[in-house]
């Protein structure tokens, strides 16, 4: 039966891109979201957390999503 956790060295390469992506983002503000979004905070617990609005959350997830689909054009933004 295969493992469901992942190998030591697809778990490094998915380090890596996410750390050169999240780095990429060059705002403290993105980075905070994508922080808190990969935590599993919705919308609303991270616009508490960052003590704004859920609109300027959703603003900066869109701006997010526009600056991973420069980086890496094959990424599904609909998933």
């Amino acid at each position: 039966v295969p493992s469901k956790e992942p190998t030591p060295e697809f778990a490094a390469e998915f380090l890596e891109t996410c750390n050169t992506l999240f780095l990429g983002l060059g705002d403290e503000g993105l980075e905070q979201v994508v922080a808190l979004r990969m935590e599993g905070c919705t919308d609303t617990e991270i616009a508490a957390r960052l003590n704004c609005s859920r609109r300027t959350v959703q603003r900066r997830l869109e701006i997010i999503r526009r600056h991973l689909l420069r980086m890496e054009p094959s990424i599904d933004p609909n998933q």
